[in-house]
Formats: structure tokens, sequence, C-alpha cells
């Protein structure tokens, strides 16, 4: 089904240059919001060059990311969202990844679980022994 407007000339106009497809397509430009505080650009795309492009989320205010049910329960209701924060969250762990350009088998893993990142975590105990070893940066406190 094609869609058509009406132009300033009155004449209708193909609308298929001017609208985006619900089942996808491109688009060219910045994505707006009109909010509280005016018209502002949420979404905006950074034209980068042929080995890549960039986006920016978030105007002067709140961003929630989360995975499962924590976007819902850490998105403030309305009128929070001046608040200026990032929240990240999920339902269960975190995984970061760098040096992934060359695939997962070459990338460095770090993964939140429980408020703890995996493998980086130093210890700190305490107790009357005496204290031993100590290369790998735990501290523990002899009293």
């Amino acid at each position: 089904m094609k869609a058509f407007m009406i132009g300033e000339d009155k004449s209708l106009i193909d609308a298929a240059a001017d609208a985006l497809a619900l089942h996808g397509g491109f688009m060219d430009g910045d994505i707006g919001y009109q909010g509280a505080s005016g018209d502002i650009y949420i979404i905006r795309f950074i034209r980068g060059d042929n080995t890549g492009d960039g986006i920016a989320i978030g105007q002067n205010g709140i961003v929630v990311i989360g995975a499962g049910e924590s976007v819902n329960l850490y998105t403030p209701e309305a009128g929070g969202g001046n608040t200026e924060k990032l929240i990240l969250a999920s339902d269960t762990q975190i995984e970061f990844y760098t040096n992934a350009q060359n695939g997962a088998a070459n990338a460095k893993k770090v993964t939140m679980n429980n408020g703890l990142l995996s493998g980086h975590q130093k210890a700190i105990t305490s107790g009357t022994a005496a204290p031993s070893g100590g290369s790998n940066g735990d501290i523990y406190i002899q009293y």
C-alpha cells in the first residue's frame, strides 16, 4: 500500500521518501523529543568514516539501560528524568568485553555479578595469625 501526503502546492506526494517504513529502513538525522525542558535531540548519530559511525544517547537527564525487568524497576516516575546519572542494570550479571575486534576468542571479559567484578576484587580479612603470602594484592589485618 502506498502512502501519500499533501504537498505545499496541494499536490499529492509519495510519503515513502519522508517516512520510515514499519518493517525497517534507513533514516538520516537525529531523533528528537519534545520534553519538559524543550525540544531536544535524545539520540544523536555521529558520522565517522568507512570503519564505523557512532551514537550518543541522552540529553541533560537520566539514561537507563537495563536487561530483563530491571529497566522497569530503575526508571524514575514522570518528573524524575532530570537526574543527571547513568543507570546500567541487569536482572543477573553484566558482562564487559574489551579487545573484541577479532572475536570472542581474543576478547577480554570482566563479569559483574552480586556487586563484584570477576577476578578483580581483593579480599580484606583479619585475624590473630601471622600474615603470609601477600603477592596477590589481598589485605590481611593482624590483631
